[in-house]
């Protein structure tokens, strides 16, 4: 719509509701792991999530840039260059 490009050094979970509310999601420390191995560096997330996350060994994460959003505008504003 846009005609803008998305990043390809990122990586994004949720769910987005009609309103643009972003949803916090399950098996987050998967999901960052696989952003991590498919060498993003950085990743978009729910911030209801914000807090699993804080359990969560800094290893996991190490070197990645972790973005926490409650909108969808939000994420767009990341992703898209």
């Amino acid at each position: 719509i846009t005609h803008r490009k998305v990043r390809n050094d990122m990586a994004m979970t949720g769910e987005i509701t009609l309103h643009g509310s972003v949803l916090g999601v399950g098996g987050l420390a998967q999901k960052i792991a696989a952003a991590r191995n498919a060498g993003c560096k950085a990743v978009i997330l729910p911030k209801e999530n914000e807090r699993e996350v804080g359990n969560f060994s800094p290893d996991l994460y190490k070197g990645m840039r972790l973005i926490f959003v409650e909108k969808a505008d939000e994420a767009f504003q990341e992703a898209l260059l």
